[in-house]
């Protein structure tokens, strides 16, 4: 398959998020998508797709194959991995989203899972995850002991090691 028809795939997948209110899918890839992420200093970045807050994109290595560039998320002019290739994106954004401490996203996320699992598998699989890895990720964003157990609190330090060390 060409990086092309791949990036396709993966836009095609990741239109069906608009209007779902999770994951903050707003904007499959487009050439504006990617001019933003070079204009911003990014011009390595092959853009996926855009949100509210931010763009997740492909940051580029020429020497290995697209499926394993490792996955960046772009915000207001700085940079960050979030996952190490492709085929964790997805499980690597659900627990983002419980553990940036906004219990709001991940409960709605939990609460929309059945009407949003078949599009968020079929992204997964576009990326070439396997099931596990979305199984993990989706138990810990539904279960509210495990949500809590990943937010970060000094007198529950074992608590919080112990939950990040279950999603290895």
């Amino acid at each position: 398959m060409t990086l092309a028809h791949w990036i396709s795939d993966i836009a095609a997948a990741a239109a069906k998020f608009e209007g779902a209110g999770v994951m903050d899918i707003r904007q499959p890839a487009s050439p504006a998508l990617s001019k933003a992420g070079a204009d911003s200093g990014f011009p390595g970045v092959l853009p996926l797709w855009g949100g509210r807050l931010q763009t997740i994109g492909l940051l580029a290595e020429p020497s290995s194959v697209p499926q394993k560039w490792p996955v960046v998320i772009l915000s207001k002019g700085q940079g960050l991995t979030l996952a190490s290739d492709s085929r964790t994106l997805v499980p690597q954004l659900i627990v983002q989203r419980v553990l940036s401490n906004l219990p709001e996203t991940a409960e709605r996320f939990a609460e929309r899972w059945k009407s949003v699992e078949s599009i968020t598998v079929a992204l997964h699989r576009v990326l070439g995850g396997t099931e596990q890895t979305l199984e993990d990720a989706v138990a810990v964003a539904s279960d509210s002991m495990d949500r809590a157990a990943l937010s970060y609190q000094k007198e529950a330090e074992a608590v919080f090691e112990g939950a990040h060390s279950r999603l290895e």
